[in-house]
C-alpha cells in the first residue's frame, strides 16, 4: 500500500493538467441577431482595412485604434463605393503602452469585412456590439464566406423568465456565403426603412 500512495497521488495531481482547458472569452456581451446589427447600424459596408493609427482618446485616458476602411459596397448609410469610413475600436499601441479590449472588433491590415457602424454621440463611427459588428471575409475553396463575428467576447442573452444570464449564439452561428449574407442584410434593411 506503501508504494501504491505516491503514484496515486503523483496521477491524482497530474489529472487537472490533463484535462482540456475552458476556452478563454473576453469581455461579456449581450448577444445581437443579425436584425438587431442591421437596426443599430448607421452604416453597413463591406469594406477593407487600410491604414490603422493608434491615439489617445479625447479623454486622455483610453487608447483607440482609428482603422481606415475603403468601402467596396455600402448596404446602409451614405457612404459611397471608393469612399473611406474611419471606425474608432477601443484599444491599441502607443509607445511603450499597450491597450487591448478583450471582445472588442479589430482589423488586420488588408482584410475585408462586412462591417456594421453606428456614430457616437461625439461624431466618432463605432462598431456596433463589439467584435460581433466585424464578420471578416475570407475564401474557402471556391466561395467566399462571411465568417462570424463576436470573436473573443462571451455572447450571452438573458432568460426571460429567470432574468439570468445565458449563452447565446452570434447572429451568424457558421460560415456563410458572402452573397447570402449581403441579400438577407439588404432585406433587412429594406424592411426597417419600410417600417418608418
Amino acid at each position: 500500500m506503501r508504494t501504491l500512495f505516491p503514484i496515486l497521488l503523483t496521477a491524482a495531481l497530474a489529472l487537472p493538467l490533463a484535462l482540456p482547458a475552458p476556452a478563454a472569452q473576453g469581455s461579456v456581451v449581450r448577444a445581437l441577431s443579425m436584425e438587431q446589427l442591421v437596426q443599430r447600424a448607421d452604416h453597413i459596408v463591406l469594406a477593407v482595412a487600410e491604414e490603422k493609427q493608434s491615439r489617445r482618446h479625447h479623454d486622455g485616458r483610453m487608447i483607440v485604434t482609428d482603422v481606415s476602411l475603403r468601402v467596396e459596397q455600402v448596404l446602409k448609410g451614405k457612404a459611397k463605393a471608393g469612399s473611406v469610413l474611419i471606425a474608432t475600436c477601443l484599444g491599441g499601441k502607443l509607445e511603450t503602452v499597450a491597450l487591448q479590449v478583450p471582445g472588442e472588433a479589430t482589423f488586420a491590415l488588408g482584410e475585408r469585412a462586412v462591417v456594421f457602424l453606428r456614430t457616437q454621440d461625439d461624431g466618432q463611427l463605432r462598431v456596433v456590439g463589439m467584435s460581433q459588428g466585424m464578420m471578416p471575409v475570407a475564401q474557402q475553396a471556391q466561395t467566399t464566406m462571411v465568417i462570424p463575428g463576436g470573436s473573443h467576447a462571451a455572447l450571452v442573452e438573458q432568460d426571460a423568465e429567470t432574468g439570468k444570464l445565458e449563452p447565446a449564439k452570434p447572429a451568424l452561428v457558421a460560415p456563410t456565403p458572402l452573397t447570402s449574407v449581403l441579400s438577407e442584410i439588404a432585406a433587412l434593411v429594406a424592411r426597417q426603412q419600410g417600417a418608418r
